[in-house]
């Protein structure tokens, strides 16, 4: 027989999408720090120490060579183990927050990396023949143009955190998307109905995303720098 969704269900369904919605902006917003954080020493050898350097590699290394669920789940038991008194949603937030954080932060530091490199060392000598020290080449000439160029590759990485996001099932404590529909698939028995809805929300979250972000890279596009988009012929 059919099961019409609960009241109960349906605070729950609301609360994942809040949560998702607070954990993506919290990531969104420390993330890019960590990874421009990371990106400057490894992409100019003269404005960071070679230590920074090789913790700045090393971090990316491991963020790299290992899988996400990987990470999820070292964090979370990492987080019993040494946190064991707290409440159990409140670990699996904290793992989370942790993990998605740190992974997003390696690839972020690698994009920000590639579009520094992308800005011609030329633009960089001539600030500073003009006076401008190392870090104000790189505020004023090398940054403004750099974070247009890496919008693009950001967008993609902040909607692939977004739906990876949905390892956090794992974190049985979270009340996450995916186990919002995975709880109520074993409930209802209705497995294609639950999951079907949960691909529908997450498309209803990434597609304006995506769609907004490509007009702002057209918009800010900076001309004869990175690729450009083809243009039309006119008749």
């Amino acid at each position: 027989m059919d099961q019409p969704l609960r009241d109960d269900d349906c605070v729950l369904h609301r609360d994942g999408n809040w949560l998702r919605a607070r954990l993506g902006s919290f990531r969104s917003d420390v993330a890019p720090r960590k990874g421009h954080g990371g990106a400057t020493p490894r992409s100019r050898c003269r404005c960071g120490r070679r230590k920074s350097r090789r913790t700045a590699d090393a971090y990316v290394a491991i963020i790299r060579g290992t899988p996400l669920f990987v990470q999820i789940v070292f964090v979370w038991s990492a987080v019993i183990v040494f946190y064991p008194r707290l409440d159990p949603l409140l670990q699996g937030l904290l793992s989370g927050v942790i993990a998605l954080t740190a992974n997003t932060g390696g690839y972020q530091s690698e994009i920000f990396r590639a579009g520094i490199q992308t800005v011609q060392s030329g633009q960089v000598e001539a600030a500073r023949a003009i006076g401008l020290s190392r870090w104000g080449a790189m505020r004023y000439i090398v940054l403004p143009q750099a974070v247009r160029l890496v919008i693009p590759p950001l967008t993609n990485e902040y909607i692939g955190l977004l739906k990876a996001s949905s390892l956090l099932a794992v974190v049985g404590s979270v009340p996450e998307l995916t186990t919002f529909g995975r709880s109520e698939a074993f409930q209802t028995f209705h497995i294609f109905e639950a999951f079907a809805l949960v691909v529908g929300i997450y498309l209803l979250i990434t597609f304006p995303v995506s769609k907004v972000v490509e007009w702002i890279e057209r918009r800010y596009r900076v001309p004869g720098l990175g690729i450009q988009a083809p243009r039309t012929a006119r008749v």
